[in-house]
Order: C-alpha cells, then sequence, then structure tokens
C-alpha cells in the first residue's frame, strides 16, 4: 500500500509539480533498493525531454526521477540535478531582470524557508557598450551569478531537510540529507543549468528545456553513466558499507564552497568501471575565466533563515557558540539576520555534522 501511495505522489510530481517559492520540486529517490527508499534506476539513454515549467501534463515527457551510476561521478540523483539546472534558471531570470531595471540587488526565497539577498553593481563600462555587446555581457554575468546562487538553495535543500523540512506533508526527508547521490547531482545540475542558457543565448537551442536536454545526454555519455541493471548491481555493492536496510549510514557532507571543487564517492573495483577514477568536479563559478564575470556586478550574496535561526546558533545580537559547544569563529549576523551565504552554509553544515555524528557515529562522512 505504501509504494502505490509513494507512486501516486511521484505521479503527481512529475505532472505538476511543486511551485513555492521557485521552480517546481521533483521528488528524488534514495540510492539503494528498499521498500520505502523510493529508489529507481534510471535509464540515462531514456532520460526523456527537459521540463522544467509546473502545472502542465507535458512533465510525463520527462523522466524525471531515479539514480544513475556513473564511472567518473558515483551515484546520480537525476531529480536533483534536473531541479538544480531548474533553480540556476530561476536564478538567471531574477538577476538578469534586475541588472536591466539598474537594481541594486535581487531577492527571493526557496521552498525551505530561507530568504536570499544579493546586492548587484551595474559596471558603468557598459553604457558605452552597443546593446548586443551589452546584452551578452549581462547574460554571461547572470549566468555564473546564477550558479552559484541556485548551488546555494540546493545545498541549504539538504540541511533544512535534515531538521525537518519537507515539501509533502507526513513523508520526512531527513533520510535523504546529504546522501552520495546529492551533491554531486547539484553540481552537475548547475553547470549543465548554466551550459543550457549559454546555448540559448548563443542560438544552439530554441529554448532552456530543448537545450537542458541536449546538455543532459551528452553528460551522462561523459560521465560513463551506466544501464539500470548496472546501476542496480552498483548499489548492492555498497550495501552494508554505505547504506543498510532503509537508511543511508553514509552521509557526504563535502560541499566544495571551500575548495572550489568536491570528489564524488566512486565504487573502487566496481567490475563495469575498470580502473574508473573520480572525477573532480568543479564549482562552475570557481573557474577563473567567470570569475571575471561574476566579479563584475557581485557585490554580495546573503542569507537568513528565521524559523532555523536558533538551531543554527545565529540569532541577532545573541553570543553564538561553536557547533559542539566550543566557542570558535562565527558569522557576523546582522541586526535584521543576515549572513554571508558561504559563512552562513559554512556554520549550517558544521551544526548538522555534529547532529549526524551522533546518530551515524565516527566516519559516517567518509565512504571507507
Amino acid at each position: 500500500m505504501l509504494r502505490i501511495v509513494a507512486l501516486l505522489l511521484i505521479v503527481c510530481f512529475v505532472c505538476t509539480g511543486c511551485t513555492i517559492g521557485g521552480p517546481k520540486s521533483r521528488l528524488g529517490s534514495l540510492p539503494f533498493p528498499a521498500a520505502l527508499s523510493l529508489w529507481d534506476a534510471a535509464d540515462p539513454s531514456d532520460l526523456g525531454e527537459h521540463i522544467h515549467e509546473a502545472g502542465t501534463f507535458e512533465g510525463l515527457a520527462e523522466s524525471s526521477r531515479g539514480t544513475v551510476y556513473t564511472c567518473k561521478a558515483g551515484f546520480v540523483d537525476v531529480a536533483h540535478l534536473r531541479e538544480s539546472a531548474d533553480w540556476t534558471k530561476f536564478a538567471y531570470d531574477e538577476v538578469l531582470d534586475a541588472l536591466r531595471q539598474g537594481k541594486g540587488y535581487a531577492t527571493f526565497e526557496d521552498h525551505y524557508r530561507a530568504e536570499y539577498r544579493i546586492a548587484l553593481t551595474v559596471p558603468a563600462v557598459w553604457s558605452r557598450y552597443s546593446a548586443d555587446a551589452r546584452r551578452s555581457e549581462e547574460e554571461r554575468a547572470a549566468r555564473v551569478a546564477a550558479q552559484r546562487i541556485a548551488y546555494l538553495a540546493m545545498t541549504w535543500h539538504e540541511v533544512a531537510t535534515w531538521f525537518g523540512e519537507r515539501i509533502i506533508p507526513f513523508i520526512p526527508e531527513d533520510r535523504s540529507s546529504f546522501t552520495y547521490d546529492d551533491t554531486i547531482a547539484h553540481i552537475i545540475g548547475v553547470r549543465l543549468g548554466g551550459e543550457a542558457l549559454g546555448m540559448v543565448a548563443r542560438k544552439e537551442a530554441p529554448d532552456f528545456d530543448q537545450a537542458m536536454t541536449i546538455a543532459l545526454n551528452r553528460e551522462m555519455t561523459r560521465l560513463g553513466a551506466l544501464s539500470t541493471e548496472e546501476t542496480y548491481d552498483a548499489a548492492l555493492a555498497v550495501e552494508g558499507r554505505w547504506w543498510k536496510g532503509e537508511d543511508c549510514t553514509k552521509r557526504q557532507l563535502a560541499t566544495g564552497l571551500d575548495e572550489g571543487f568536491m570528489t564524488p564517492w566512486i565504487i573502487n573495483g566496481f567490475e563495469p568501471c575498470p580502473a574508473a577514477v573520480a572525477e573532480k568536479q568543479k564549482l562552475a563559478w570557481e573557474d577563473r575565466g567567470t570569475l571575471r564575470s561574476l566579479n563584475l556586478i557581485l557585490g554580495s550574496v546573503e542569507m537568513r533563515s528565521e524559523s532555523y535561526a536558533e538551531t543554527l546558533g545565529l540569532v541577532p545580537g545573541h553570543v553564538t557558540r561553536g557547533p559542539a559547544g566550543e566557542s570558535d569563529t562565527l558569522p557576523t549576523v546582522s541586526a535584521d539576520g543576515w549572513v554571508f551565504a558561504n559563512d552562513f552554509m559554512r556554520r549550517s553544515v558544521d551544526v548538522l555534522r555534529v547532529s549526524m555524528r551522533e546518530k551515524f557515529g565516527e566516519h559516517f562522512d567518509s565512504p571507507e
């Protein structure tokens, strides 16, 4: 009965999605087969058309759900990848609109009770550009800014679900927080979202959805995505080590926000991927060339979540303790609760790490 209810919910999400404070949500799955994991091994050769709009039955054309095992990037949650790309487009539209209206900021809220405030500067030199040249610079800068913002939003999704946030009532999402198929999917998704927006700007694709369909299929091939049967075998290969019963006992908390890249977990010695080496996934906006575009327009990115300020120890005016109870260097919180986004996220992950360690024990965030 539970599986039938889950399938009905999946159909609902695929068809209509959810549009609370951003692009539609998609229902992900835990990266292993179990009665309540919503597991589905996606076929990388049949992922359907990307559909970013919610509220239409065209969503049935998109095979949005499921996990794919790839030789270079390990397990990848397709729903999280697609949603990350859609957040990139959403943030791009917000930033581009603000730039073209000459606003000094853009703001929005996400699905999980966090707010974002982006300070923007329109470079004076743009006033001397031709209309086409200025449009090109606006689009390039907005794409890079959007990738950074979208990645923050998806990372916060992982934190907030651990502390009890959920999209569907009665279905807890803490079991999927920072599972080893999610963060890698976010990094790939924001990169592909940026690529898709670039394809549209260069008129290589008529719209974002078709561009994402092309980019995703190409990336699956490049990463060495395996068949559904091989993905199932990959999940079983780490049973007892990365997951057990109905839960992931290993969680990947590395976000790459400090290093500029994240190394995915791969299964050493897995037969379909002989001599496989994990490909470090760079955060797209950290590339030297794209940073120049980003620094032209981006003053700061800040976040706040009034609902979780106390949980995270980010209450304005309060003396905050470290995540394990010790004093440490902590983010500066403005009088109205805003914190620089990277500091906010670093603090959030530190607090979450303490909570997860209490539940799963030492070394829960290592594949070994």
